[in-house]
């Protein structure tokens, strides 16, 4: 599937898009227009004329596209705007599942849901390697999106086979290993596949990549395709113990401050997320690529702890309905992966805008934590009010949720 820029658009047919105006090669340092660019109310139109004065054929070069990089992906291109599309529709698709599965989990358990929807997302995987449009590109991230719902499955099935007093640590874990499969893929699918087979002839088009992150380091920083999903695997790669981290801090916290630990860690990392998100959108291509890797580490080590602290929370959310609860709590997560792809990466034409832009949406999440509040758990700067039940505080709450959790987990069984 032909969608890079220069593939839509031969820079010999189309010199003056605007992709091509503002390119500069960074390892040679040369631009695709040698002395500079026209530009009309602040966008490029055309690169300026030739001086009059020069003598060599070099030097009469108005236009270099030899220094193009192989695929052209930058803001405003087609190449970026069906990526965006399409990352925008596998997520989405998960909305609607997610929010399905509460019902499905209490009807049919988690075994047979899960066993379903790895089934169906198995082959829409096969299916991808029939892609050949940009249409289909999307319709079938689509489908293959739903199968991130198995991330509620997950939870759910954990919640009910931990006692609360480490079930972050467990939900944060089990889903951390999950998506650790991503940044594993990242590496996996061009290191081992796909650039043995290049080398060994089998040159096939350039491809759609299906992350913002190894698009960003491809494109922005014009690292070749195995290296950038190396280095945006790292990302997912963090998923081996940082989310298991925010479980982990999230139940320390509850054993030494109550319930409003739980509440105070979720709010840190959301807090430390936005601060490296920034950080990150930062950095620009004149700085090398390990100082974005840096930031992008620090960044992912935040984003997993946040995740593992979210579901140290939901089990205590409303015990009566987890599955229901779970469901909706991930789909949330998709919600905010549409928003942002929507309002911030897709409309926004620059490469390090719309990662601030994300990072201030984050900020303004975190800072609506002390909204948290639960009568019988209390919230991040208030205890628990007295039960009507015989005065009944978070610690009779603790132990009657974990007897509920044990019971739910023998029925399930059965």
């Amino acid at each position: 599937m032909g969608t890079c820029e220069n593939q839509l658009f031969p820079p010999t047919d189309f010199p003056t898009r605007p992709a091509y105006l503002k390119f500069k090669n960074l390892k040679s340092g040369l631009s695709y227009c040698q002395y500079g660019v026209l530009k009309e109310d602040g966008k490029p139109i055309d690169c300026k004329d030739v001086p009059a004065d020069v003598v060599s054929a070099e030097e009469k070069e108005k236009y270099r596209p030899q220094v193009l990089a192989k695929c052209v992906c930058t803001p405003g291109t087609e190449c970026k705007s069906v990526i965006a599309n399409a990352g925008v529709a596998s997520v989405a698709s998960t909305i609607f599942v997610r929010i399905a599965l509460g019902t499905l989990l209490e009807r049919f358990g988690p075994v047979n849901v899960q066993c379903g929807l790895m089934s169906f997302g198995a082959f829409w995987v096969a299916m991808a390697a029939a892609i050949t449009a940009p249409w289909n590109y999307t319709l079938i991230r689509f489908f293959i999106g739903c199968a991130g719902a198995t991330f509620v499955t997950n939870q759910f099935w954990c919640s009910l086979m931990f006692a609360p007093n480490v079930v972050g640590t467990a939900n944060a874990t089990a889903a951390g290993w999950g998506n650790l499969g991503g940044g594993v893929t990242q590496i996996f699918m061009m290191s081992v596949l796909f650039n043995p087979m290049v080398a060994s002839g089998m040159e096939p088009n350039e491809l759609a990549m299906n992350n913002q992150l190894a698009t960003h380091f491809r494109t922005y920083f014009q690292m070749d395709a195995g290296d950038a999903s190396a280095l945006a695997g790292a990302f997912g790669l963090m998923n081996l113990f940082a989310r298991s981290l925010g479980g982990i801090s999230s139940d320390i916290c509850f054993k030494y401050f109550g319930f409003r630990g739980r509440i105070w860690a979720q709010f840190l990392a959301l807090f430390f997320e936005a601060i490296f998100l920034f950080s990150f959108g930062k950095v620009d291509n004149s700085q090398p690529w390990y100082v974005a890797l840096a930031v992008l580490v620090c960044f992912s080590l935040f984003v997993q702890m946040a995740e593992g602290t979210s579901y140290g929370i939901v089990p205590f959310m409303n015990r009566k309905q987890l599955a229901v609860v779970s469901a909706l709590v991930g789909a949330g997560g998709n919600l905010g992966a549409v928003i942002a792809g929507f309002c911030f990466y897709k409309p926004i034409q620059d490469a390090l805008l719309p990662f601030q832009v994300h990072a201030g949406y984050v900020m303004f999440w975190a800072l609506l934590s002390p909204c948290y509040y639960w009568s019988e758990m209390g919230g991040m700067f208030h205890g628990p009010a007295q039960s009507v039940e015989k005065g009944k505080t978070s610690g009779d709450y603790e132990s009657h949720t974990e007897s509920e959790a044990t019971t739910a987990a023998t029925e399930t069984s059965v």
